[in-house]
C-alpha cells in the first residue's frame, strides 16, 4: 500500500515520505520473519528423554571415569543438548544443571 501512495503522489516531500516508512516496515517485517524462522528452528530441533534406568550417575565429562556431578532418579525429564561418540548425551534438568550420562539410559521422547 505504502508502495502505491508512493508511486501515485505528484509532490516529491511525499514520496520521500512514503519511500521511508515503505522501507523501514520491510526491513522490520524482514528481521521480524527471520527471528521467527530462527525461534521455529530452535524449538523443532530440540530433544527430551525420560530416565527409565532406577539411578542414574550425571557426569562432569563424556566418559566413565569422569568427576560424578549428581544423580538423577527414573522418570526425571531431561533435555538432550548433545551427542558425543554415539554413547554419551550431554543432558539439561529443568533447574539448569547439566552434565553426561550414557545413552542407553534415557529413551528419547
Amino acid at each position: 500500500m505504502l508502495f502505491l501512495l508512493y508511486f501515485l503522489s505528484k509532490s516529491s516531500k511525499y514520496k520521500r515520505t512514503y519511500f521511508t516508512i515503505f522501507i523501514l516496515s520491510f526491513a522490520l517485517t524482514s528481521s521480524l520473519l527471520f527471528i521467527n524462522l530462527k525461534i521455529y528452528n530452535v524449538q523443532t530441533t530440540l530433544e527430551f528423554g525420560i530416565v527409565f534406568e532406577e539411578v542414574v550417575e550425571v557426569n562432569f565429562e563424556p566418559n566413565d571415569k569422569s568427576e560424578v556431578l549428581f544423580e538423577i532418579h527414573e522418570g526425571t525429564k531431561v533435555e538432550v543438548i548433545e551427542n558425543f561418540d554415539m554413547d554419551w548425551l550431554k543432558i539439561k534438568l529443568s533447574n539448569g544443571q547439566t552434565g553426561w550420562i550414557i545413552k542407553n539410559q534415557i529413551k528419547i521422547i
